[in-house]
Parts: C-alpha cells; structure tokens; sequence
C-alpha cells in the first residue's frame, strides 16, 4: 500500500471513497422510487423529515462540536510521530465525549417527536406513525454518535477502504430492512424501527474494523485525559460552528418547504435534492481524502500548494462534466427513475445543480484550509451566506414554491464564490493567474465536447423510456468531456503524473 501522504496513497483512498459512494447512490436510486410508490408523497415527506434529524446528514450532526473532524486530525498527526499513546488518548476521550452527548441528546429529542409531528402539520392519518418514525430516528443516536469515534480511527489512519466497508454493510443492513417492511406492509414507523437496527450494526462493524485497521489502538479509562479533551475541543470549536452552519445549510431549505408547504412539497424537494447529492458526491469523493493527508504534510508548504492546484484541477476537470451532464438529462431521469407524473422536479434539480458549478471550485481549498484549521474567514463567508440563503427562500417560497427556496441557495452560493476563492488563493500562495491556467482552461476542452455531443444524446434520452438507457447516455456524456480534459485540457507532463500516480494507488504493492 502506498504510504501515507503521498499522491498515491490520496489517489488510493479517493478510489475507495468512490467506490462506496457510488454503491450508496446505486442503492439510494433503487430504493426512492420504490419508497414514494409504496408509501406515497405525504408519507415518504414524512420520512424525508425524520431523516434531517439524523447524525448521517441531518441535524444531529451539530452534536459532535467540531470533535470528529479534530479526531481525525489529531490521529493522522500522532501517526506521523508514531506516538501510539497519543493516539489513543484521542480517541479515548472523544469516545467519552460522543457517549456523554449521546446519552443526553437521544431522551430530548425522543421527547421532541409528538411536538416535530404538529411542526409539519402532518395529516392525522399519519400523526402516530409519525410520532414513531421521529422515536426511533431519535433513539438510534446511541450508536451513531460513539461510532464517530471509530471513524475518526479509520479516516486518521487515511483507511478508506476500510471505512467505506462500514458505511457499506450499514448501507446494505439497512435498504435489506426497509424492502421487508415495506412488503410486509409495516408502515413508516417500522422504517424508523429498522434504521435504528442497522445503526447498531454500523457501531459494531466500527468497532471492529478500526482495531483491525490500527492494531495499536485502546480504548481505557487511563487513557482519558483533560488535556486532550481540551485539546480536541480547541481544534473542533471552529469545526462546530463551521458544523452547525454547513448542517442548517444543508436542511434549512427542506423545513421551510415543510412548514410553508407541507410534506408532500418535501417529497419534491427531496427528488431534486437525491439528483444534487448524487452528482456533488461526485466532488466530494474527489476531495474526500485529503484533510488526514493535508495535516500529514502541514509543515511542507510547497507540497500543500501543488496540492491544491492540481486537486482543484482534477476535480473540475472529472466532476464538472457530472453536474453539467445532470442539468442536461435532469428530466429524462426523473421521468424514467421516479415517473412523468413528478417530472416538475426537473426545474427544481436544474437549479440545485447550478448552485454545484460553484462549489465545485472550492472544494478542494476548503477542505485543505479546515484540515490546516485556518477557518475564522471561511466561517465569517459562509454565515453570511446561510443569512442571505435564509431570507431570500422564506422570500420566495410561497410565490416559486420549491424552486424559490433553491434559488436562495444558488443566489447566496454565487455571493459567497468570490470571497472564498480569493482566500485559498492567500493561504496556499497563488495568484489568479496561475489558477486559471492550470484549473480552468484545461477544463475547457471537456466542456467544448459536452457541448457538442449533448444535442444528439438528448434526443436520443427524451425518446426512451429505460433508465438504463438514459444513465448510459449520460455516462458518455461525462466520459467525452472527462477524455478531452485528460487528452487535451492537461499537458503531456500532467498526463504523465496523473497516470503514474494513478497506478501507483491500484498496484497489488503501491508506492514505496
């Protein structure tokens, strides 16, 4: 395996993050369509609703203060130094502290569930139902907030594959459980029942994998320590409010909807909202592996440099086509995935994917400076930009419904661009200049081809009526512009890195 922080052993990890993200939007595209069908829109909305309350991209994940993300680097830092015992004060005190927030958050929002139930003005029909989706989303909190501690092992230690393994068999548990009660006609309270078991097994498998992973690692009771508590909390207070902005980003729009609009409006959002997870997953894969090796190699400024640029130039030149691809087919897929009778979720995703022709730009520099904990300014943007996303969607949401909460969020995105790309340019000494000619302009190429070609293809999209078809359609559409960035956009040397790093991270040994 290559060793840590090198090109290879990024490659090698952002491969593994994909290869598992991938397998959950496969299992996520299968299972939608069939939780709408069976459940129906007022339903599946409720669900959609439970759902935000989760640590797993929900609002519970505020809970962790900034400590995971510190684990993380605090752990890639001791194994660089080779520091077994620090190590494992870390992680044992962040155990602790997942626990004790656990064990006080899981009873108030149990207690929470009847009073969420009247928020969203849910139909009486499914007012008990509802209450108990919310009890069991609430209650599994037990298990997903002290596995964090585990994760936190396995992204230190940069094992990705092993981690994703987790997320896998939780993934598989999970959408196992949800097909059988649904065909035995359960109801969504046993949803909630069923996502609760499948977070046991998550712990469980975390627990094992990451002993596994980093055979050094104990958790004891001597091992607990104010000092890195305090330490843990002095990294992770900047991450925590960081935290808290990025989780009301990600759910406010989805409680406006369903306190404007009800429930069954949510379920439209969330179609749109499923098309956008599934192509920004795209780019976040692509920067998924570089905080442990961002702090790994904090001290060498010229490696973190070229890290940035040529990560930001891959992540354009290979995840743009995805979101351009997902403007262009949006209606042919939702038409062949969920129905024409939802096909009014097409505008709505459109949108949503505008907003990722931002972010894709500044992912990689936003990852690198939280992993270098530089974040007063990032924080300070992206307030800002959850202010102006806050009063221009409850502006709009009762004249453009769903689109008018997704225009807020495009609108305060294309504010927030600017500020933030002319920080990541100070932090890692670049001039604009040099980024446009080594992250822009190889991407041209690629767009040139996805332009030309998409004529045709969607012609041959909107005539069919197999989701198969239209996926492969818009697979070639990302592959002729992915080809022309490689071939064309980036120059002979680049070509020549990127493909020796590239078989550095697959070979049956690595780099050395």
């Amino acid at each position: 395996m290559p060793k840590e922080g090198t090109g290879a052993r990024v490659v090698r990890n952002t491969l593994a993050n994909g290869a598992g993200a991938f397998t959950g939007i496969a299992i996520s595209l299968i299972l939608t369509p069939f939780l709408i069908r069976h459940l129906g829109l007022e339903a599946y909305g409720i669900w959609v609703l439970a759902q935000s309350l989760t640590f797993f991209g929900g609002y519970a994940a505020i809970a962790d203060l900034g400590v995971e993300a510190a684990a993380v680097r605090y752990v890639a830092e001791a194994r660089a130094v080779q520091d077994a015992e620090e190590l494992n004060r870390i992680v044992t005190s962040a155990m602790l502290f997942f626990s004790g927030i656990a064990l006080v958050f899981t009873p108030i929002l149990i207690l929470l569930a009847d009073p969420f139930t009247k928020l969203f003005n849910v139909e009486p029909a499914y007012h008990q139902a509802a209450i108990y989706v919310f009890t069991f989303v609430a209650a599994q909190l037990v298990f997903d907030l002290p596995a964090r501690a585990f994760f936190a092992v396995l992204e230190g230690a940069q094992q990705f594959a092993t981690f994703q393994v987790v997320l896998l068999a939780r993934a598989v548990v999970q959408a196992a459980l949800f097909v059988a009660v649904i065909v035995a006609n359960l109801g969504i309270g046993s949803l909630g029942a069923v996502s609760f078991i499948s977070s046991a097994v998550m712990f469980v498998v975390a627990w094992f994998l990451a002993k596994r992973a980093v055979p050094e690692l104990h958790i004891r009771r001597r091992y607990l320590s104010r000092a890195s508590l305090k330490k843990l909390f002095s990294f992770g207070g900047g991450l925590f409010l960081m935290r808290i902005v990025g989780t009301t980003y990600r759910h406010m729009d989805k409680l406006i909807v369903g306190i404007a609009l009800g429930p069954s409006y949510v379920t439209i959002y969330e179609i749109a909202n499923q098309i956008h997870l599934a192509v920004q997953t795209v780019q976040s894969v692509a920067a998924s592996a570089l905080t442990p090796a961002t702090a790994y190699l904090r001290a060498q400024r010229e490696i973190l440099r070229d890290m940035f640029l040529r990560g930001s130039s891959y992540v354009v030149g290979f995840a743009l086509p995805a979101t351009v691809a997902g403007i262009i087919f949006a209606e042919a897929f939702i038409r062949t995935w969920i129905g024409g009778a939802l096909e009014e979720a097409a505008g709505p995703s459109r949108l949503f994917l505008l907003y990722l022709t931002f972010t894709i730009f500044n992912i990689v520099g936003l990852t690198m400076v939280v992993a270098l904990g530089h974040i007063r300014f990032v924080l300070y943007v992206v307030t800002a930009n959850l202010v102006v996303n806050f009063a221009i969607s409850v502006a709009l949401v009762d004249r453009l419904e769903v689109n008018g909460v997704i225009l807020g969020t495009l609108i305060a995105q294309a504010l927030a661009w600017p500020p933030l790309l002319w920080f990541f340019f100070q932090e890692f000494g670049v001039r604009l200049g040099e980024w446009l000619r080594q992250v822009v302009a190889p991407a041209l190429p690629g767009l040139v081809a996805q332009a030309a070609t998409a004529a045709p293809l969607l012609y041959l999209a909107n005539r069919s009526d197999s989701l198969i078809v239209v996926g492969l359609l818009t697979l070639i559409s990302i592959g002729v512009a992915g080809g022309a960035y490689y071939a064309v956009g980036l120059a002979r040397d680049q070509r020549a890195l990127l493909k020796t790093t590239f078989r550095q991270a697959v070979g049956p040994r690595g780099a050395a």
